[in-house]
């Protein structure tokens, strides 16, 4: 089913990701990977995952992105085998500034172009970032940044006490995904971001609780 997919859409990121989900399902059914799972370094690893990764990955495109600016022969090839998405992250750096709150910029993509008759195609520049972490910052500013990754961190580090390995491989899955795609914080292309609730719950009966103590 995920080869017609590929097939009838071209969708090559989906293909990806779906072909790395099944190939871990697949690895979790052999017996000798459950052991491995199980082990003191395996688990040891998987809790620093959880503490470094968001940010990890958030400084990785931003020093990308850099690099990419001086030419750097690395972020280069990484740009090519993006389609383009470290330039056109580049070119917003240089376009917008980086504020603390955010700004209201308009993204022009590819989506309804040639078949909506209400976009002006006159002077249409194409300017649109795709990766998460880039646009999180020029949309939202600093301060949403930081609290997106701190929200993603506590998710995994929550999750990792609890032992849901799953969850865990999930969240990795969109962070890793967020460098290619604007998912961060986009409920319609992530539905998983019903996990922070319980995370918001639990802050909100605290400071309950500390109002009522008062």
């Amino acid at each position: 089913i995920n080869i017609i997919l590929y097939k009838c859409t071209i969708g090559r990121t989906s293909f990806i990701l779906v072909t790395l989900i099944l190939f871990f399902a697949l690895l979790r059914k052999i017996q000798f990977i459950k052991l491995i799972l199980k082990t003191r370094i395996f688990k040891y690893l998987t809790k620093i995952c959880c503490y470094i990764l968001p940010t990890i990955l958030l400084i990785f495109i931003l020093a990308m992105t850099y690099l990419y600016g001086t030419n750097n022969s690395i972020a280069y090839k990484l740009n090519d085998l993006l389609s383009n998405r470290i330039e056109f992250s580049y070119k917003a750096f240089q376009e917008y500034k980086v504020t603390l709150f955010g700004q209201n910029i308009r993204w022009y993509g590819w989506g309804g172009v040639g078949y909506d008759e209400s976009i002006d195609l006159e002077g249409y520049t194409y300017n649109f970032v795709d990766n998460s972490y880039v646009r999180l910052i020029l949309d939202c500013g600093i301060i949403a940044t930081i609290v997106v990754i701190t929200g993603y961190t506590l998710l995994l580090v929550k999750n990792n006490k609890e032992k849901n390995y799953w969850k865990i491989f999930i969240v990795f899955i969109i962070l890793c995904l967020a460098e290619i795609e604007p998912c961060l914080i986009d409920f319609n292309s992530n539905i998983f971001l019903i996990w922070f609730l319980p995370l918001l719950e639990s802050k909100t009966s605290k400071f309950s609780e500390y109002n009522n103590r008062e």
